[in-house]
């Protein structure tokens, strides 16, 4: 693969990423105005999401599994057309049955393209893939964090089917893009030797460095989700900011995050995934423990913290990834990817379900994720092997 086709696939694979993220995330700030267009509670007006939002982490695996049997390239595609199929429906939509049918086909064709685009990622990046994972991982953050604030925006111009009326033209634009310049790889070009190898070679879901991902993973994406509802509760409860100050001074959490991510990526291509990943968990640990002391509570003091924290998950995304898929073979990598995703919404999942249950303040729900990600670690350490170490 040529250089120019190279970044052309990258480009078209984080974008693809951005897109299906951020549409998970977008309709949240027009739940109103939905409720209110189609009559129905917030309860049902929640449907929208969550239907989108379950179909995209449960079939995440089994798009794995038919990525690494079928090829990366093919699932991709159709989970691109997909995606867009459901766009168009939820562009056109009349009553609230049929977007959240839309939204169904959406997040089913959303739930193959990140486990299918990390794959081949891995495979035609080689010696370069934390650099370019850490691009992937990034457009996922970008598009979960900025789903709300920028679809707010636009519903100051628009409805909520302008939303997806905007979405569509990029989600045929990356489609063709797919079909034009990504490369294939499927198991039925691989050799008789080559597939007796991995039938005797260990599964990576057994290997003590895939569970020690796995775990941290699921920690962090707790924490992450839980700071991204307990940081702007406590800015305008504790703090009296506007809804704007909140969301401006909230952005520094994701833009060191997104600055911080490339750099994991080149520590792991250099150093391997076990330092950016221990020395990232240090530092939100650290974060989340300052966090829980009374005297750095003022509002500076917390949004240095938070941009800290930041810089923290920044540099852990791409080496989590690299490290997910470093034990399985190249059949196995999009299902390897693949669980890693479904891992990462349920840490996610659960961190926005039960962080808001803990009693007490802010400073104990700090106190409580600091803990969280000192046992991560501790783990982490423990199970995890390099590669070329073990």
């Amino acid at each position: 693969m040529s250089g120019e086709i190279m970044r052309t696939f990258l480009f078209t694979a984080c974008f693809a990423t951005f897109l299906t993220v951020f549409s998970s995330s977008m309709l949240n700030v027009a739940l109103p105005s939905i409720m209110e267009h189609f009559h129905v509670s917030q309860a049902v007006a929640a449907w929208i999401v969550s239907a989108y939002l379950v179909l995209y982490a449960t079939l995440m695996p089994v798009a794995g599994i038919l990525s690494d049997r079928w090829g990366k390239k093919r699932i991709f595609v159709i989970g691109m057309m997909l995606f867009a199929l459901g766009t168009a429906m939820a562009s056109i939509s009349n009553s609230f049955s049929y977007l959240v049918l839309a939204r169904s086909v959406q997040g089913t064709g959303a739930a193959a393209v990140f486990p299918a685009g990390a794959s081949m990622i891995r495979e035609n990046f080689a010696g370069k893939s934390g650099k370019a994972l850490s691009l992937l991982s990034a457009s996922a953050s970008a598009g979960l964090l900025l789903g709300p604030p920028l679809s707010g925006y636009l519903l100051e111009i628009t409805d909520y089917r302008g939303l997806f009326i905007l979405t569509l033209p990029l989600a045929v634009i990356t489609l063709f893009t797919a079909v034009v310049c990504l490369s294939n790889t499927s198991v039925k070009h691989e050799t008789k030797p080559t597939a007796l190898k991995d039938t005797e070679s260990r599964p990576f879901y057994k290997e003590a460095t895939y569970i020690a991902v796995i775990i941290v993973v699921v920690c962090q994406n707790f924490i992450a989700r839980g700071l991204g509802i307990m940081m702007p509760l406590q800015l305008i409860r504790d703090f009296h900011l506007s809804t704007s100050q909140t969301g401006s001074l909230a952005m520094g959490f994701p833009l060191a995050l997104l600055l911080a991510s490339p750099l994991g990526g080149y520590l792991t291509d250099k150093k391997g995934y076990r330092i950016p990943v221990t020395a990232g968990s240090v530092i939100l640990m650290i974060a989340l423990a300052l966090l829980s002391l009374k005297m750095f509570s003022a509002t500076i003091t917390l949004m240095a913290l938070f941009v800290v924290m930041g810089v923290g998950f920044g540099l852990t995304i791409s080496p989590l990834t690299v490290g997910s898929m470093e034990n399985a073979s190249e059949k196995d990598s999009a299902k390897a990817s693949s669980f890693f995703g479904l891992a990462r919404q349920l840490g996610g999942a659960s961190g926005a379900a039960i962080t808001p249950l803990i009693e007490g303040d802010n400073i104990v729900v700090y106190r409580y994720l600091a803990v969280l990600q000192l046992l991560a670690l501790i783990i982490f350490i423990a199970l995890s092997r390099d590669k070329n170490s073990s």
